[in-house]
């Protein structure tokens, strides 16, 4: 039979156990940036990945593929990607470019990428199809290609002379 005192350090043992174990999961649940990870690829973009989400960017001077790029491959000419569109994604990125633009002008900037997702032909393109695939020719002005259905990527390639040896793998095999 275990005496009161035992008895009491049992339970206080325990009930410190499962506060720590209660403080762990808050550190990883709400702490975030554990499952991000970035890849540099050629000519100064990154691909950076974390909580599902997949981005290629490089900086607010040229073109980026937002929205769960969840395929990718490059080369020293090209990189190519498979994107499944996010419409959370492609809002926070106009409104964080909206930010850079005006700094002074934070108010409604969420109705107002939205308003752009609705309205602009190129994001009801984006967003009229489940997945969609993109070029990048990174040199030079970082020309973008697409959005493109499976068949209109494999005829761009072929027209821009991507090399077959350049395959779409999963982004989070890099």
């Amino acid at each position: 039979m275990l005496s009161l005192k035992q008895k009491f350090f049992l339970i206080l043992g325990t009930i410190s156990l499962l506060f720590f174990v209660y403080l762990l999961w808050l550190v990883s649940a709400f702490m975030g940036g554990g499952a991000d990870y970035y890849v540099d690829l050629p000519n100064g973009y990154l691909f950076r990945g974390g909580d599902g989400d997949g981005i290629i960017t490089y900086d607010t001077t040229r073109k980026s593929i937002y929205g769960k790029v969840t395929e990718i491959a490059f080369n020293d000419d090209f990189i190519i990607a498979k994107q499944v569109p996010d419409s959370m994604s492609h809002e926070s990125e106009i409104e964080n470019h909206l930010k850079r633009r005006n700094p002074q002008k934070n108010s409604d900037l969420k109705a107002l990428a939205d308003s752009i997702l609705s309205a602009d032909p190129y994001y009801k393109r984006i967003f009229s199809a489940q997945e969609n695939y993109w070029i990048l020719n990174h040199h030079g002005k970082g020309l973008l290609y697409g959005p493109f259905t499976k068949i209109e990527f494999e005829r761009k390639k072929q027209e821009l002379q991507v090399p077959a040896s350049l395959v779409l793998k999963n982004a989070w095999d890099l």
